[in-house]
């Protein structure tokens, strides 16, 4: 017999407080925040528990940690080769 129960181990279904993104994504939830604020990652859900609480997909999660990455890789890679340029007379 089939289950008909969502798989929640799926990151593409499971919801995270900010808390929690950010453990899986390796930043503080302070980062977290801002990420939102800076229109990064949108909340998926919220909810009020004395304070409103915002919901986000692992999965979202996920990708916005993997698209920060790889800007600060170019970031870094384009202010190396800079540096190594022969200064003209």
């Amino acid at each position: 017999m089939s289950s008909s129960l969502p798989n929640y181990d799926d990151p593409t279904r499971r919801l995270l407080t900010a808390r929690e993104a950010a453990e899986v994504a390796h930043v503080t939830p302070a980062c977290i925040r801002q990420w939102v604020r800076r229109g990064y990652l949108t909340p998926t859900a919220s909810y009020r528990r004395g304070k409103k609480v915002h919901l986000f997909l692992e999965s979202h999660i996920l990708k916005v940690e993997r698209d920060r990455r790889v800007r600060q890789r170019q970031v870094s890679t384009t202010a190396d080769s800079s540096s190594t340029e022969p200064l003209s007379s």
